[in-house]
């Protein structure tokens, strides 16, 4: 039996640069999709692979997309 040492989380994830360049306040730190989709700043999460890397796929979340993607393919 091998006995292998497991990472702390906190050692093996990474912050990313919006966060650590934010003051840690809910505001400085919640995302607005406004800003996204009308470009009102440059924000990273613009772009769907990023916004994909950071995002959990909640029920609700994975439900709204769905809707979307209907609507979209469709006539």
């Amino acid at each position: 039996m091998s006995t292998a040492t497991v990472s702390h989380w906190a050692d093996v994830l990474t912050l990313r640069p919006e966060v650590t360049a934010s003051d840690g306040s809910v505001g400085e730190l919640q995302m607005s999709l406004h800003k996204a989709v009308y470009q009102t700043v440059d924000v990273p999460y613009r772009k769907v692979d990023y916004y994909g890397d950071i995002t959990q796929p909640t029920p609700n979340l994975v439900g709204f997309f769905s809707r979307v993607a209907r609507r979209l393919g469709t006539d």
